[in-house]
């Protein structure tokens, strides 16, 4: 495993850090799968605000709203992290 020598962010844990790339890709593939992303309607923007809580006035429902939440968890197992 490579060490990072930066500050963590949240951002970089969930979105970019190459250590957890194929536990992210199993995570995006989750919430794809789940139909969270509509083709009709564009894609969702991930961000690690996204994981946390739905922005206002986005269009995550509720039951979005829970698969992401799942796939994040599973995400942090998978990575052996803990919140």
């Amino acid at each position: 495993m490579l060490l990072w020598k930066g500050n963590e962010t949240t951002e970089r844990f969930l979105l970019h850090c190459s250590n957890f790339a194929e536990a992210r890709c199993d995570m995006m593939n989750f919430i794809k799968d789940a139909s969270v992303v509509s083709k009709n309607k564009g894609s969702l923007s991930i961000s690690e605000s996204v994981f946390l809580a739905p922005p206002c006035g986005s269009n995550v429902s509720n039951r979005h709203n829970i698969i992401i939440k799942e796939a994040l968890f599973e995400f942090l197992h998978k990575a052996d992290q803990t919140i």
